[in-house]
């Protein structure tokens, strides 16, 4: 579990980097009204993107942790 934790977390900080670098990039030029619409626009994009990937992770650790628990069972194949 801790390698999805480290994986989850590189990626994300990676993505950040890239993602301020690009946004920062595309607000050349853009003052007042128009660019905190474009802002706000660009942090939603971002918080969709980190919640998604953070519900995966969650998904999988979960998957992980009944696999822990002592009520997992094996079914008969004749059940």
């Amino acid at each position: 579990m801790k390698k999805m934790d480290a994986t989850y977390l590189t990626e994300l900080n990676r993505y950040f980097r890239a993602r301020v670098a690009e946004v920062t990039d595309q607000a050349q030029g853009l003052t007042g009204e128009e660019l905190t619409a474009f802002l706000t626009k660009a942090n939603q994009e971002t918080v969709a993107y980190c919640r998604q990937e953070s519900e995966k992770l969650w998904g999988q650790l979960f998957k992980e942790a009944i696999k822990l628990s002592k009520l997992t069972f094996n079914m008969d194949k004749n059940l």
